[in-house]
C-alpha cells in the first residue's frame, strides 16, 4: 500500500509540474465540462473531444514521466 500511494504522489507531481494549470484536476473540474456540454449553451458545438489536461497537450505532443 505504502508504495502504491508513493507511486501515486510521484504521478501527481509529474503533472503539476508538466501541466501549464499547475493542479491537477478534481473530479468536479471533469463533471463541469461535462454539464457545460449538454447545455443549451454548448448546443453549437458538435462532433469535438474535449481534453481536459490542465494544458499537457498545449506544450508537448505526448507526456510520459521524466526518467
Amino acid at each position: 500500500m505504502r508504495r502504491r500511494r508513493f507511486r501515486h504522489r510521484y504521478r501527481v507531481s509529474c503533472v503539476r509540474r508538466e501541466a501549464c494549470a499547475s493542479w491537477v484536476a478534481l473530479p468536479a473540474d471533469v463533471g463541469e465540462a461535462a454539464v457545460f456540454l449538454a447545455s443549451d449553451d454548448a448546443r453549437y458545438i458538435t462532433g469535438h473531444m474535449l481534453v481536459i489536461d490542465g494544458g499537457i497537450l498545449a506544450i508537448q505532443n505526448s507526456w510520459s514521466p521524466p526518467a
